[in-house]
């Protein structure tokens, strides 16, 4: 079974909307009678700062065109029309949460009057002939699911097991902890292609899913021997014999018998697949004190035993 791990990554995305609270959030009125509280926006989902233009445009009740983002600090944002400025203070984006705070429109000099009418509530509303401050509580939430990186795919010799959990990470812009679980059954004692699923989750609830593939293969060493099996019968010397059964893992050497010393280590406990490297001639050991030979019995490839009538110098256990 796939282990559950936790890690603290970084998400991205935000979801603001204006929610009751003890300060007002007023809609354009020519009465205190016809305020409304609050004005809501709670289907709207944004991606980064300019989200709080709509939250602008509803606080003012009015459709203020031509606004773009100039500044963004960890406290305020900033933008600005042909005509007007608008100054957020106190909203940080990078956390979630209720947050107070303070609009403040201002008319540039030589444009026309500011396109409002306010009540005059002195606690929650300022207003003279240039600017207009408003406090609205916005409630910043993230609505996007973290990433998750990870390869495609993995490849591992039979028998050999993965841990997957320090493969499989998850990135969020919040600093939040973000649990990453893994989900599917990989038999590595069985050739075959298994898929397991990671889900990454963050602090907010919100999930990404991705199928990464787990190709467990034969044994490096068993190709090697599996290669040199294949070869029964065939006309060729003992290095042609090494050198096409090292192909199968990729491996492109042809040499003198000793040559082949210098592909691993020498080794006193040989598993099929190892080289065996005698004196002027070369094999690949299968198991059980048997190998496979080149250039017997009128240069043909034929399984026999690891003694022969050449000296023998030693196993090589191949370097992958």
């Amino acid at each position: 079974m796939i282990k559950k791990i936790t890690k603290t990554v970084l998400a991205t995305g935000l979801f603001l909307s204006f929610t009751a609270g003890n300060t007002a959030v007023f809609a354009s009125t020519k009465s205190d009678a016809e305020v409304k509280l609050p004005i809501s926006l709670t289907e709207a989902a944004y991606q980064d700062e300019e989200s709080l233009m709509e939250i602008v445009h509803n606080s003012f009740d009015e459709e203020l065109t031509g606004l773009k983002v100039t500044n963004t600090t960890k406290s305020s944002v900033e933008m600005e029309s042909d005509d007007y400025m608008i100054e957020a203070k106190g909203i940080n984006l990078d956390k979630t949460g209720l947050q107070n705070v303070s609009l403040t429109l201002t008319k540039k000099a030589g444009k026309n009057p500011l396109p409002i009418e306010l009540p005059v509530t002195a606690q929650q509303v300022s207003t003279t002939s240039e600017t207009s401050t408003k406090t609205v509580i916005v409630d910043v939430k993230d609505v996007v699911a973290p990433t998750i990186e990870t390869e495609e795919s993995f490849v591992t010799d039979q028998g050999v097991s993965l841990d997957l959990a320090s493969q499989i990470s998850a990135s969020d812009d919040k600093d939040e902890t973000v649990e990453v679980s893994l989900n599917g059954d990989v038999d590595y004692n069985t050739i075959g292609s298994y898929q397991v699923e990671a889900t990454a989750t963050d602090k907010s609830g919100n999930t990404t899913t991705k199928i990464v593939t787990v190709n467990v293969e034969e044994n490096f060493y068993d190709k090697i021997a599996s290669a040199a099996l294949a070869q029964l019968g065939v006309y060729q010397d003992c290095t042609m014999l090494v050198t096409n059964s090292l192909k199968a893992v990729g491996i492109n050497f042809h040499g003198s018998p000793a040559a082949y010393l210098s592909l691993g280590t020498v080794t006193d406990n040989p598993v099929p697949g190892d080289i065996i490297v005698y004196s002027g001639h070369v094999a690949i050991y299968i198991g059980n004190g048997q190998a496979v030979h080149g250039g017997w019995l009128g240069n043909q490839t034929v399984i026999s035993t690891v003694e022969c009538d050449r000296p023998f110098i030693a196993y090589v256990h191949v370097t992958k």
